[in-house]
């Protein structure tokens, strides 16, 4: 009887020990989830340094947007948790494209880690945006902000190529935009010569005025034109983010828009 009693025991032991382990294996896997992408594992439809089929190119996203229910791409650290501080890039494709094509062109993907970067790839089902778009881009920010904690948002930063790039031309001083951006890349599409001051919206910040009300803003509100700099050492006080340029051409060169080896994904710097 009192050998029997004490099997039980080790049985109970060994249950709740099990429990207990396997409780802390299901933490240690669902630790790095972002919306329900798995930071940790490799990045979905990665296209290879040359010739990405076709099939990989036009996928349009891994993640799906509740309110539109459209699709587009998340990738985040591998070593992602909540409450980490992070850096938001949302970046647009160019006429014709897809999301995925874009997401491999400025491939913001392969520094996430490096750089604690959370990228945004929206495509857009008639391969062109449009002002039909901009309530899909809105619940997308959003979505992923509110996910992350807007205190925790350090930059948000705009990307376009082509007619993406006239695209966040169009859009970084709307109402939605104006105090959230705090850096606009152009891959081609258009540049803005005088910039909004950056209000960070996410985390508070120096109010930004809109457009049409810039001759009545005070001196210190008034757009600012970025100094001209020789090199990267004459920007002061700065974090830089640093493309590759060799992973261009990724593409088929038999596609009919098959992205060129650019040297417009570069180093790009912004005020701290």
């Amino acid at each position: 009887m009192i050998r029997l009693q004490s099997i039980k025991r080790c049985v109970a032991l060994a249950t709740m020990t099990f429990g207990i382990f396997g409780a802390g294996s299901a933490l240690a896997q669902t630790a790095h989830l972002l919306l329900g992408i798995d930071c940790a594992a490799p990045p979905a439809y990665h296209c290879p340094d040359t010739d990405c089929p076709g099939a990989v190119v036009t996928q349009p996203g891994n993640t799906v947007e509740l309110k539109t229910r459209r699709t587009f791409f998340l990738d985040c650290p591998s070593d992602y948790k909540a409450g980490d501080k992070v850096n938001v890039v949302l970046n647009l494709h160019g006429f014709g494209s897809f999301a995925n094509w874009e997401r491999n062109y400025f491939p913001a993907l392969d520094v996430k880690n490096k750089y604690n970067l959370v990228v945004l790839t929206p495509g857009s089902p008639t391969r062109f945006w449009s002002e039909a778009d901009d309530d899909y881009l809105h619940n997308i920010v959003d979505l992923v902000v509110a996910t992350l904690g807007k205190e925790n948002v350090q930059h948000f930063i705009l990307v376009g190529h082509s007619q993406g790039g006239l695209t966040s031309s169009r859009i970084v001083c709307t109402d939605y935009f104006k105090d959230k951006v705090d850096v606009r890349i152009s891959l081609s599409g258009g540049r803005v010569g005088a910039s909004t001051p950056a209000g960070r919206g996410f985390v508070g910040g120096t109010p930004v005025y809109k457009t049409t009300d810039a001759a009545a803003a005070p001196a210190q509100q008034a757009p600012r034109i970025p100094p001209a700099v020789s090199g990267p050492q004459a920007v002061p006080a700065t974090t830089r983010l640093f493309f590759r340029t060799e992973n261009m051409n990724r593409f088929q060169p038999t596609r009919r828009r098959s992205p060129k080896n650019s040297a417009a994904v570069r180093a790009y710097s912004y005020p701290t």
